[in-house]
């Protein structure tokens, strides 16, 4: 996973140093490895750079990392690495623009020939398209600008499409043929902010190695900030149905993995988090009311019928 951090050259610019230092007095070489400007890369072996290659524009996005955009009515792609490993990859998002607006964004995620746009939002829950190939929806209701309509009518034609390029660190405009179709089953916009929203799929194999999130601005501006997690198990929690046994009493025989949003904590299911049967998240929790263990703790919780937590209390 490529890391940002300050390094100290002995030239103006990466492509004219012999060598990257990690002091200001240019006497302890960097560790050997690969650096990168954003405009070149070049490998250091022996505390001694050798010679510069272009940053790869479609090289894919580093997972553990966020971008954070703004522009015009669009389509904005980013391909992303999801790291090896094998677990769940979680993406949070969040449409609040530059100016504090929530104008609303369409979100939808592809990995391995199948798409993802069922969201936790922090504040509301469960939000989603009722058709899981289209863009979900969310932002403040009163920022429409009247997608549900046009979706109705047809949808959106001669779109302005984006993709992430590595290299500059920005969206190209890739071409201005973009189609965006759906129905207004798929606005899942709230009274008042989302705030961060989380949507993750399952990655049960080292590859695919690679997945698209995809944004989709439908009004005059667009705004977001999006951060991909690399690939990591579930952390597993002891549990069981609640059933008709005392919360405190009983054995716990039950695992349950929650998917955390932004902020929240592995292992420690909370509100508005999914709730999954297993550590690669491919199986959701069903509708029910549970009792989990944490860290000595009893809880009691609420999932509804989208393996969303509606209710957390202390037993």
């Amino acid at each position: 996973m490529a890391v940002s951090a300050n390094y100290f050259l002995d030239a103006a610019t990466l492509s004219g140093a012999t060598a990257v230092f990690t002091d200001a007095t240019l006497t302890t070489a960097a560790a050997d490895g690969w650096y990168s400007d954003s405009t070149v890369v070049r490998k250091q072996v022996g505390g001694v750079l050798t010679s510069s290659t272009p940053a790869c524009p479609d090289c894919a996005f580093p997972c553990g990392q966020g971008v954070t955009a703004s522009g015009s009515k669009g389509i904005y792609d980013i391909t992303f690495s999801t790291g090896t490993s094998i677990g769940v990859t979680i993406i949070y998002i969040n449409t609040l623009d530059k100016v504090s607006n929530y104008i609303p964004d369409g979100i939808k995620v592809s990995y391995d020939s199948a798409n993802y746009n069922e969201l936790a939002s922090e504040n509301f829950g469960y939000l989603a398209s009722n058709n899981i190939n289209n863009f979900t929806y969310v932002g403040i209701t009163s920022d429409d600008c009247g997608i549900g309509s046009t979706l109705n009518s047809g949808g959106y034609s001669s779109v302005e499409q984006y993709t992430w390029n590595s290299a500059t660190s920005s969206f190209d405009n890739v071409g201005s043929s973009g189609s965006v179709t759906g129905t207004s089953g798929d606005v899942a916009l709230t009274a008042t902010s989302p705030g961060w929203c989380t949507v993750y799929f399952p990655k049960p194999a080292a590859t695919p190695d690679t997945g698209v999130v995809q944004v989709f601005g439908p009004c005059d501006f667009t705004g977001w900030d999006v951060e991909i997690n690399c690939a990591v198990a579930l952390t597993g929690v002891a549990g069981r149905v609640f059933g008709a046994v005392d919360c405190l009493l009983g054995d716990l025989p039950d695992i349950y993995f929650n998917v955390p949003n932004r902020g929240g904590t592995a292992g420690d299911p909370q509100l508005h988090e999914f709730l999954c049967l297993d550590a690669n998240g491919s199986t959701r929790a069903p509708a029910d009311t549970y009792v989990v263990d944490v860290g000595g703790v009893r809880k009691k919780i609420i999932v509804d019928a989208n393996g969303v937590i509606t209710l957390v209390s202390v037993c």
